[in-house]
């Protein structure tokens, strides 16, 4: 799998295991630049909180009339969710107060 490409150098720096793992108060530093970057985290909110629905939704579903494959079905929503996430939510760079950058 390829790198993905720093929103400050636009080199590809970013390892795909760094880029899900980031977050503002941990980013990942680019390796060309220096730059901190992270997966954007209002997107990624919005993501964890549509999996969560949806998930609940199949747990719910699972109460009622349960079943193996309702179990299946919401671990593999999540995989795919997060597979979504990763490639979707863009990666920006974090700006502190004062830090200069523009």
């Amino acid at each position: 799998m390829r790198n993905f490409t720093c929103p400050a150098c636009e080199k590809p720096t970013i390892a795909p295991a760094r880029k899900w793992a980031s977050s503002s108060l941990n980013p990942v530093h680019c390796s060309e630049c220096g730059a901190q970057v992270y997966a954007s985290s209002r997107q990624s909110s919005l993501w964890r909180i549509l999996e969560s629905f949806l998930v609940t939704l199949v747990v719910i579903r699972a109460l009622i009339g349960f079943s193996w494959w309702l179990v299946v079905i919401a671990v593999l929503i999540v995989v795919a969710m997060e597979a979504l996430r990763l490639f979707l939510v863009p990666l920006v760079r974090l700006r502190r107060e004062g830090d200069g950058v523009a």
